[in-house]
């Protein structure tokens, strides 16, 4: 061995030890007079053993894998139905030990092939004691004995040859020619040992086939020695084993074609035991291409495989034969009208009647002991008479069990649509509603492929109420379980089951399963999470913070417990306070708590000047101001004493007041003059011009402004005779002046919020929430039309309103 890397890879595969591998490969023992010797290969020896290792391996494992096989296909023992691909017979240029093999099995099925055909079929005859003239055929026994026979078939002869220590190719060839030189059915060159040549020919059903004697010996040797076997059956590979298995006795070398003989004696033995049918595959062209049709080669395939014998056999024998019972029930009903006088189990003399009375000629009929037997023009003339007379009867018969089957399947779905009514009708009875269901199928049975859809009117609306039913009793099942159970373990599982159970609501249940249902909510309810939840959905459903404060508080010391409600809780906690307070709004709305409302949009604002006061401030930020400059001109002075000082102080407080009005309404000449009325009634209260009537004074600014709707415009006069006024009276008059302004004029939209942060910025001692309540007086109540009692609520603190809101009512809301 030059590679001893390869011997070591084959010896892991092999589970065998390296060492003792090698030896093999190069050694042989022999055992003669019971003393064992060893004796060395030579090279061709050896390279013959490794492939015969090799093939040994191969061919054990291909049976096992074949009995594998078989064993996952065994069934049942019994009558089968056996397919059987045989081999194709082989022709080549070359054709050696494998094709006279294949050969072989092609003339042993071929033989078979004849037997079934041409001696089964004169076997019939001569049984039914009919008259046939004998055909013929060609019987290949003298091949298959020139084989097989021992001791002089070629392939015993063979095995004898393989046997002999001193055999070659050459003797073998002697010896076959010797044997068979007379045989018509075999053939030798004459001049073969001069050209030192092993052709020899031999003539098949199938034709010439030429073989090549050289190698026979060697294909048909297994040379695994008995030491190999050995080495084998101690391998650590447990499959090697069973391939190898231990055997002290020496072990029996077989041949090759043994085997094979063997084996196809077993699959003839399996054959002749059945009832075979056939399948001849013809080639149609020796290319092995499409659309290509060569005749002579069809023809040479159908001749040697003895179809035309058996077409010849069936031409000139009868062809058609049925049973005295089967002719007579056949064929009977060809004379129409007829009554047979035979006797009703007299089976030979109702068909020998039949014929006779019939008008037709059946002269080549004939009458075996058990059969009647007749050729193609009887049966086409017996055939045709058969049609024509169940043309007549047939549609009869037709039309009478179409209606008999129609009104059957009638009677059928009536019958089972009264079966799902009443059902449904129960409307709570799934087990009464299955068993109509399930009763459709054997109903109509055979009939659903007469009728295909033909199925009771209900039986849809069955099946879906039965699956709504079913819906029930699953959560029947469930609700049982879980009720066993402590209702805090298993109370996510409850709740689901409860909402399921409200969603199925419109579905009917029985009252078992409403019981159940009642039983899990109060379940549910009256366990500490339920509890927990219930609180939470009350909370939710006023919106109420403090509520939902304490709920989650209060489910946070329950271990990982939470529900959809306690998370919305959380969620709605975490917004921003204005957001809140538009929901608390919202919800004030929906349950049609008015005051809540009020109280909620009064925090609502409050919030939003806080967010946004910037925007809102100062005041000559309002967007509806007259322009400055266009106010300044309003003054003749301002020619002599520049305009740049009027403009600025058109939001500040003047001696004289404003020269014009404050907002723009240049377009309305009297609401111009409005505004500088109102000018001199703030002047006029706030002691800034003399009049003996200071509130009357301010009824006239607030009637002033009502009348030209100025509302607007007399609140900014008083806010710019406060802005930057140097006589602390003036300025303390000017915000009682104010107070009673909210209280019987509400600011427009655009300029509401510009009061509110003004407000917010300027008031005394920060008190601005009593003037914003002052608004709120006036936008949720009514006006304040006495001046004396406006002035007390603006001085004393007197008289709080209602709508007001307290420093602990700022983040929270009221009470539902």
């Amino acid at each position: 061995v030059n590679d001893r890397a390869s011997v070591d890879i084959a010896a892991k595969l092999m589970g065998v030890d390296a060492e003792e591998l090698q030896h093999v490969l190069n050694y042989r023992s022999i055992t003669v007079r019971g003393q064992k010797a060893t004796i060395p290969l030579d090279p061709e020896k050896a390279r013959s053993g490794c492939d015969s290792l090799a093939m040994g391996i191969y061919g054990r494992l291909f049976d096992w894998l074949v009995q594998k096989i078989n064993v996952s296909l065994d069934g049942k023992r019994g009558k089968f139905i056996g397919i059987l691909d045989i081999f194709g017979f082989e022709i080549f240029d070359q054709n050696s030990f494998e094709q006279l093999c294949i050969n072989f099995a092609n003339e042993k099925l071929q033989q078979q092939f004849n037997r079934t055909t041409f001696k089964e079929e004169e076997a019939l005859y001569m049984a039914e004691g009919i008259n046939y003239k004998h055909i013929e055929f060609i019987d290949n026994q003298v091949v298959l004995d020139m084989i097989e026979k021992a001791p002089r078939g070629i392939l015993p002869m063979l095995d004898d040859e393989c046997k002999i220590p001193e055999g070659a190719d050459s003797k073998f060839m002697n010896k076959i020619e010797e044997v068979h030189q007379r045989n018509d059915r075999f053939q030798t060159d004459t001049h073969r040992k001069l050209q030192d040549s092993f052709n020899f020919e031999i003539l098949h059903y199938a034709g010439i086939v030429k073989y090549n004697g050289d190698g026979f010996m060697v294909k048909n040797t297994d040379n695994l020695f008995q030491d190999m076997y050995h080495m084998c059956s101690k391998s650590e590979v447990p499959q090697m084993q069973k391939l190898f298995p231990k055997n002290e006795n020496r072990r029996q070398m077989k041949s090759l074609s043994f085997q094979f003989r063997s084996q196809l004696n077993e699959l003839m033995s399996a054959l002749y035991e059945t009832e075979s049918r056939y399948i001849r595959c013809v080639k149609p062209n020796p290319d092995q291409k499409p659309n290509s049709f060569v005749s002579g080669m069809s023809i040479d395939q159908l001749r040697y495989s003895g179809v035309f014998e058996a077409v010849d056999i069936r031409k000139q024998g009868y062809p058609f034969r049925y049973k005295f019972a089967q002719f007579a029930c056949r064929y009977s009903c060809i004379n129409r009208g007829h009554k047979y006088s035979a006797g009703r189990n007299n089976y030979r003399a109702i068909c020998e009647e039949l014929l006779n009375v019939n008008k037709q000629e059946f002269k080549d009929v004939v009458f075996g002991k058990t059969m009647v037997l007749y050729r193609t023009a009887e049966y086409s003339t017996l055939e045709l008479l058969r049609n024509l007379a169940l043309e007549s009867v047939i549609p009869k018969m037709q039309a009478a069990m179409r209606g008999h089957l129609a009104r059957e399947i009638k009677r059928r779905c009536f019958k089972l649509r009264d079966g799902i009514d009443a059902a449904l009708k129960k409307q709570n009875d799934l087990d009464m509603l299955i068993a109509a269901i399930e009763a459709v199928g054997p109903t109509i049975a055979e009939m659903k492929d007469l009728f295909p859809g033909i199925l009771p009117l209900n039986l849809e609306a069955g099946k879906k109420h039965r699956d709504d039913l079913q819906k029930w009793r699953d959560l029947e099942h469930e609700l049982e379980t879980l009720l066993n159970q402590d209702a805090n373990d298993v109370y996510y599982d409850l709740a689901k089951a409860t909402d399921r159970a409200e969603d199925l609501r419109a579905i009917p249940q029985t009252d078992k399963q409403m019981g159940l249902v009642e039983e899990a909510l109060s379940a549910r309810a009256n366990c500490e999470r339920g509890k927990i939840d219930n609180e939470a959905k009350d909370c939710l459903a006023v919106l109420d913070p403090d509520r939902m404060n304490a709920v989650v508080e209060r489910a946070g010391k329950i271990a990982g417990h939470t529900s959809r409600e306690l998370e919305e809780i959380k969620e709605k906690l975490a917004l921003p306070e204005i957001d809140f307070v538009q929901l608390e709004i919202e919800k004030a709305k929906e349950m049609g708590d008015e005051k809540r409302r009020i109280h909620r949009e009064i925090r609502y604002k409050e919030l939003f000047i806080e967010q946004n006061e910037r925007q809102y401030s100062p005041l000559s930020s309002y967007s509806k101001l007259r322009e400055p400059m266009e106010y300044a001109k309003a003054s003749f002075l301002a020619k002599f004493m520049g305009a740049e000082k009027k403009a600025q102080e058109m939001l500040l407080w003047t001696k004289p007041g404003s020269l014009t009005s404050l907002t723009n309404i240049t377009g309305n000449p009297a609401q111009v003059k409005a505004a500088k009325q109102i000018s001199k009634f703030v002047r006029q209260y706030m002691g800034e011009k003399k009049f003996p009537e200071p509130d009357e004074a301010a009824r006239q600014l607030v009637a002033t402004a009502q009348q030209n709707s100025l509302q607007d415009e007399a609140m900014l006069q008083v806010f710019k005779q406060l802005n930057n006024n140097p006589n602390p009276e003036s300025v303390t008059k000017g915000w009682q002046l104010l107070g009673y302004v909210l209280l019987n004029l509400r600011p427009s939209e655009d300029f509401e919020n510009f009061v509110y942060v003004y407000l917010k910025q300027n008031a005394p001692e920060n008190d601005y929430r009593r003037y914003n309540s002052f608004m709120h007086t006036l936008q949720y109540g009514k006006a304040v039309n006495s001046v004396g009692e406006a002035v007390k609520m603006v001085r004393d603190g007197e008289g709080r309103s209602r709508f007001s809101i307290t420093a602990e009512e700022r983040t929270g809301p009221t009470a539902a």
